[in-house]
């Protein structure tokens, strides 16, 4: 029998022991004995003998020969089925052990593409643990951003808005401040002025005026609530020729003390010959008031347009002798003085003037104290000839640096009196405070703001499930073994399968 593995097909392998026999059977009957005792009895028996013999005994030969072959045939059964059930229990051992190391393969398998898993999950998350933080620390930078640009663009608006809501305010506050102080001088000169026109009336309505009928014409007066004043005159003209003349007039009448003192050697002289202070009584006359182009010029308009003249600014006469800190701007009112004799105006007769002398820093102050306050600051311009000097000024402690200022003209006998009005801190409070003060309001409001918004943004992305930002890791563990490779379940004990074999040479 030739030699086999265990992968020669069954079939080829009874084949070839039926072979063997047949092969051993020919061989012998060819060269064993019952081939030469054939050849023996055909040597030495007739032929009839020998047919018979030779008949028999090929008939036995035959039989012995399939005897054998029956023989071996069995014993090539029993072999081949020893071979087979020895071949069947080695190939079921082996598929039980191929079995087992599948199995083990199988959940080393199972195991190593778990770890791969989760290592590769891992790294995945590494891996988009940068760009999410990026993506987390870009997204709470725009949202930062967004409310600081919103929480300081809505302070910037409403500092804007409180601040012209603050002007605004503060402008009609101031509009109104103006119009009061307006009035207030105004009212103040017009008093003065009608004061004034009302002593000359009463001097004029005297046939013969005497001192102390002036006295007594200016006494109602009484000098209260008059502290911008410095007395009033009755004031006549005169040549130089006649000095001596007018002067002697009028010491009759009373003024006894009176000395005419002309400015110049020639031309009219504007004595004022009654005089009465505003702090002690009756007053030596005496100045001629051409020594002063202003007063001088404001009689001789009030003369030709019957009318209470203001003069030009000037510094007093009778102050040029104070010191220089004390001295004011001041104005000369005139009321032109005519006699009430005859009820025809025509033939009234001129007799001098009346002069009131106001100091404009006291006037300032006494018409605009009440009104103006600490509120706002007041200055005093005569605009008649567009002289822009500041005559007086009411100025509080607490000015602007730069104020918000209004400007109004107010007429005083037939002047043009220009007030500006400007707004102090009490008014108009500082805007550099307040717009401070906003924003620091607005800064603290933005920052709230911003924390507010970083704060819900980390809550509602704490909020979102890990499964969705880690897939792997969520996946059930059944779905670990989806990829392992399927060997089909193992065999059912009973039959073997066939075995197979290959030969070899």
């Amino acid at each position: 029998m030739s030699p086999f593995d265990d992968e020669t097909p069954l079939d080829e392998l009874l084949a070839e022991v039926i072979d063997l026999a047949d092969d051993v059977v020919d061989a012998r009957l060819a060269g064993g004995e019952p081939a030469r005792r054939r050849d023996l009895i055909m040597r030495e028996d007739p032929l009839s003998t020998r047919r018979a013999r030779a008949e028999q005994f090929e008939d036995m030969a035959l039989y012995q020969a399939a005897e054998k072959v029956a023989a071996a045939r069995r014993e090539a059964e029993a072999k081949v089925a020893a071979a087979q059930e020895e071949a069947a229990k080695k190939v079921a051992a082996a598929q039980q052990e191929a079995v087992k190391k599948v199995a083990a393969a199988r959940q080393e398998a199972g195991r190593i593409l778990a770890d791969a898993r989760r290592e590769s999950a891992s790294i995945v998350r590494e891996a988009h643990v940068p760009a999410a933080r990026t993506r987390n620390v870009r997204h709470r930078s725009l949202v930062l951003l967004a409310a600081v640009l919103v929480g300081l663009a809505s302070t910037g608006l409403a500092v804007a808005t409180a601040r012209q809501t603050g002007e605004s305010r503060m402008r009609q506050s101031l509009a109104q401040r103006t119009e009061m102080v307006a009035q207030g001088v105004a009212a103040e000169v017009s008093r003065y002025s009608s004061a004034l026109t009302d002593i000359a009336a009463a001097v004029g309505a005297q046939a013969d005026l005497e001192a102390k009928e002036f006295t007594a014409i200016t006494a109602p007066i009484g000098w209260t609530g008059w502290t911008a004043a410095s007395g009033v005159s009755f004031v006549v003209a005169t040549d130089s020729a006649q000095i001596s003349q007018v002067q002697a007039r009028w010491r009759a009448n009373g003024a006894t003390d009176l000395v005419l003192r002309p400015a110049a050697p020639s031309g009219e002289h504007l004595f004022a010959v009654l005089s009465v202070s505003a702090t002690h009584g009756p007053a030596s006359g005496g100045l001629d008031l051409t020594a002063a182009s202003e007063p001088a010029e404001a009689l001789r308009l009030a003369r030709d347009t019957h009318s209470v003249v203001a003069s030009r600014p000037y510094r007093l006469l009778r102050d040029r002798g104070l010191p220089p800190a004390q001295q004011q701007l001041s104005t000369v009112l005139a009321a032109p003085v005519y006699t009430k004799s005859t009820p025809r105006p025509e033939l009234e007769q001129f007799r001098g003037w009346v002069t009131l002398s106001l100091r404009f820093g006291d006037l300032l102050t006494e018409s605009t104290s009440e009104t103006a306050r600490d509120v706002v600051a007041v200055s005093l311009r005569d605009t008649t000839a567009g002289n822009q000097e500041v005559l007086a000024a009411w100025q509080p402690p607490s000015e602007l640096e730069e104020p918000t200022a209004m400007l109004v003209t107010v007429e005083a006998a037939q002047r043009q009196w220009q007030l500006q009005v400007a707004a102090t801190d009490r008014l108009q409070p500082s805007s550099r405070s307040l717009d401070l003060a906003a924003w620091l309001v607005g800064v603290v409001i933005t920052a709230l703001l911003s924390a507010l918004a970083l704060a819900l943004t980390g809550t509602r992305r704490a909020a979102v499930p890990r499964a969705k930002s880690d897939p792997v890791a969520a996946e059930p563990r059944h779905q670990h073994r989806e990829d392992a490779p399927d060997l089909g379940p193992p065999p059912r004990s009973g039959k073997a399968p066939a075995l197979t074999t290959r030969k070899t040479k």
